[in-house]
């Protein structure tokens, strides 16, 4: 029923969010676009976000919408995660920066962020609950990781992580996040061995991949 162009017809667009009568959509080689789709046949661009030292050709990877912030993560220049205010969706605020390595995907429950380092460099836990300054609560890797995306599970006791990358088998594995002093690997998930998972949600107990 509608249609959001891109900057440039063709280029690669990685994901959209909602927020309120507003959808956020990222690319990989454009700026962050918010667009007005409170007619959904007709949708607005009303703001360009141009992430950090971009010139609006670097863009980003992936996003989140989470109460009145937007996180936009994998920016191509710096690969670190952005917060954005976006309590009025025309003029987004960049709040802070936060980053230890190219964040590929991210959860959040309640005051804690956790992001996935596709390129074996793991997981870090984040407590955002001062957005102007996130501080990081724990850096975890594990052998052969690669991960693209992961979930919470639990509230915060458990994660589930999606393989893509990685040397070591490709698939979901479980962790237990209960002692951050010693996470523990607690069960893999084979669907196929042959297949890669790109991405695992959580649901309640239900873990869709």
């Amino acid at each position: 029923v509608g249609f959001m162009p891109l900057v440039t017809y063709g280029k690669d667009s990685k994901e959209v969010k909602v927020y309120g009568d507003y959808a956020v959509v990222i690319a990989e080689y454009e700026p962050t676009q918010i667009f007005d789709i409170s007619d959904v046949t007709n949708p607005v661009k009303i703001f360009d976000v141009f992430n950090e030292t971009d010139d609006g050709t670097n863009g980003a990877h992936n996003c989140m919408v989470d109460g009145n912030y937007l996180y936009v993560i994998g920016n191509h220049v710096v690969g670190e995660l952005e917060i954005f205010d976006i309590s009025n969706p025309a003029a987004p605020v960049n709040v802070s920066d936060f980053g230890t390595f190219y964040y590929h995907d991210i959860d959040i429950v309640n005051d804690t962020l956790i992001g996935f380092g596709i390129y074996g460099t793991g997981m870090d836990i984040v407590d955002i609950s001062n957005k102007l300054a996130p501080s990081l609560i724990q850096h975890f890797n594990y052998p052969g990781s690669g991960a693209h995306n992961g979930e919470f599970l639990q509230g915060t006791q458990y994660v589930a992580i999606g393989d893509e990358i990685g040397s070591t088998g490709n698939h979901t594995r479980m962790f237990d996040l209960r002692d951050l002093n010693n996470i523990a690997n607690i069960y893999d998930i084979i669907v196929n061995p042959s297949a890669v998972v790109h991405n695992c949600y959580a649901r309640n107990d239900t873990l869709f991949m």
